[in-house]
């Protein structure tokens, strides 16, 4: 729910900008307010779960969010406007991230905290099926303002209620609950994350649009960003489990999916009416699939304080998610989408480098350690 609105935004584009008489391409600023105010709201977001909890931090991004969903859908006459609300949003998702991430670490034992978060971050491409679903159902049919109204409403009830169950640290025995990764080896995860963060959020925001500069049908192309967006959930659910089973190493997997969206993306380019559908389910599934990898590696290096390197993390992530789409938005305006979803492949293909190297850093450390 908490990332709803911006991909709210991005399926339901093209009538979005028709309607405040936008072009498709100033929406790259939706995800830079969206994504900038979590940036700031980041490194603040750990200190304050930590007071709240994770349960009432979790009913407040969710107050937050529902909020956004229904004044966008019922008084958002402006891009500025609608970036302002966008901002309120992205603050909200941002104090919801670590909130779920230690509610997870704090009641999911440790063999099985890999399909947690697989589970957990599948609500990204969640919603951006929801999204999908959106246009043909409501975007095309009653207008775009209802399907922000409606999914306000779930919002609304998650707020009211929160899954219970008494939290501890399932660390505690363990020998290495005391360990965390150096600051630098945070700091180089963050920045791997943001260059995948920003070629995959762009590709959140513009797949619809794209997809019609492609040759498809406005609602074809929002029931392909649906599909892409089903393919992406098997993928972080699959991922997950996977992840239990292996038990370490994750990084590294990270790196591999990083760099087979990489693929994805350049098939992407090529423009093929055809080829768009492969390309978006590549790049949409596995260039957008490593989060709950991600995460985990993060908590399964830092069990002293899972909720603050968290945090820190998603500060690289957030500014990705901030520059990304508005570099891409811009590209797209002057050279097209083909030179811009290249661009994207390139940038995944770095971030998967420097996931690589931040995994021998942390193989270092653990080594060290042990």
């Amino acid at each position: 729910m908490t990332v709803l609105p911006l991909s709210l935004v991005g399926g339901l584009a093209i009538q979005l900008s028709a309607d405040l008489e936008i072009p498709v391409s100033a929406l790259g600023a939706a995800s830079a307010a969206f994504f900038g105010a979590g940036t700031v709201m980041s490194p603040f977001a750990g200190v304050l779960v930590a007071k709240l909890g994770s349960r009432t931090a979790m009913r407040v991004s969710a107050v937050v969010v529902g909020a956004v969903l229904l004044v966008t859908g019922a008084w958002v006459n402006s891009l500025p406007i609608l970036l302002l609300l966008l901002a309120f949003g992205g603050a909200g998702n941002a104090l919801a991230q670590p909130a779920t991430n230690l509610f997870l670490a704090q009641r999911v034992t440790v063999g099985r905290q890999g399909t947690a978060y697989g589970v957990k971050q599948s609500a990204i491409p969640a919603s951006s099926l929801l999204a999908g679903v959106a246009v043909p159902a409501l975007g095309l049919t009653v207008g775009w303002r209802w399907a922000f109204l409606l999914l306000a409403v779930p919002a609304i009830v998650l707020a009211l209620w929160a899954p219970g169950g008494g939290g501890r640290d399932h660390w505690a025995s363990d020998a290495t609950a005391r360990r965390r990764l150096p600051r630098k080896t945070l700091v180089v995860i963050a920045v791997g994350a943001g260059v995948a963060a920003a070629c995959a959020t762009s590709l959140s925001i513009f797949l619809v649009a794209g997809a019609v500069e492609a040759g498809w049908g406005e609602a074809q192309a929002g029931l392909l960003f649906a599909g892409a967006s089903a393919v992406g959930i098997l993928a972080r659910l699959g991922s997950g489990l996977q992840a239990d089973r292996r038990g370490a190493r994750h990084l590294e997997v990270v790196a591999l999916m990083l760099a087979l969206g990489a693929l994805g993306f350049a098939t992407l380019a090529s423009g093929d009416h055809l080829l768009y559908a492969l390309g978006a389910t590549i790049a949409y599934g596995l260039g957008w699939g490593w989060p709950g990898l991600l995460i985990l590696s993060v908590v399964q290096l830092n069990p002293h304080d899972p909720a603050a390197a968290t945090a820190l993390t998603q500060v690289g992530t957030s500014s990705g998610a901030v520059l990304g789409p508005l570099g891409f938005g811009l590209v797209v305006q002057h050279f097209g989408y083909g030179h811009a979803f290249g661009a994207g492949g390139i940038g995944l293909a770095i971030a998967a480098v420097t996931i690589l190297l931040a995994a021998k850093l942390a193989g270092r450390e653990t080594a060290a350690d042990s």
